[in-house]
């Protein structure tokens, strides 16, 4: 292709006609540009193209990622309400005086149980250190962003408030002062199957029931407790729902 120019370069020269050879420059730059500009817009195709694969394998990766936080969230929540159901149940039980120690030692134990949420971000964090703008989709992007960069942290830090509260600090002197451990059902366990002893339930008895009946500081500890988890259960199903929006 080149010698073909290249012949009819020459022929014009020999003819020595001006115009003729002035088109052709014309020509041969003007076929040069558009060779350039296809290029570049071939170029610029595989870049999109690139770019379109990457974007799809980071939705991917956030897709996973929140599939795991959404099964977490779930089971994080029906343990919450479990222990709530718990506590609730122990306050009745205190408040109403009821003179069962089976029950009292099974769910008084219960207002200490805490949990902790851990929601996956290390798709969100690869995609901040290429570049949030690398989502073509405005809408899904500011979810995306959202969901990661407050709804998260903010569920976060509402567990580290609650660390802060130290509630273990304050629940369990409560215990110690109305529980202590039933030594004959440890014995008896251990004299039955020594693996039993992981497996047993509330080897506990109360110390004594008038005094836990009438023990106010309890009673507010309970409460606090059961507006703590009900806030917490409030909170988490608030994130299930973007979650699962997204």
């Amino acid at each position: 292709m080149i010698k073909f120019f290249r012949k009819i370069r020459q022929r014009l020269v020999t003819e020595n006609n001006f115009s003729k050879y002035l088109l052709y420059a014309i020509g041969e730059i003007l076929l040069v540009v558009v060779g350039i500009l296809i290029a570049l817009q071939v170029n610029n195709w595989n870049e999109g193209h690139n770019l379109r694969k990457k974007e799809i394998n980071f939705y991917k990766g956030i897709e996973s990622e929140l599939e795991e936080t959404n099964i977490e969230l779930i089971g994080k929540i029906n343990s919450l309400q479990r222990n709530l159901k718990n506590v609730v149940t122990a306050r009745n039980l205190l408040v109403m005086k009821v003179n069962s120690t089976d029950s009292l030692k099974r769910y008084i134990p219960k207002i200490y149980n805490q949990s902790h949420t851990n929601p996956k971000t290390s798709a969100f964090e690869s995609l901040k250190s290429v570049g949030l703008d690398l989502l073509s989709n405005d809408s899904i992007r500011n979810a995306i962003t959202n969901l990661y960069q407050l709804e998260i942290p903010y569920l976060l830090s509402s567990s580290a408030q609650i660390e802060h509260l130290k509630f273990p600090d304050k629940f369990l002197p409560l215990l110690k002062k109305h529980l202590e451990l039933d030594t004959e059902i440890i014995r008896s366990d251990i004299a039955e199957n020594e693996f039993m002893v992981r497996r047993r339930y509330f080897p506990y008895k109360i110390k004594n029931l008038h005094a836990i009946f009438n023990d106010e500081s309890l009673i507010i500890a309970i409460q606090e407790s059961i507006d703590w988890r009900s806030a917490r259960i409030w909170q988490h199903q608030s994130l299930l729902k973007k979650v699962e929006r997204i």
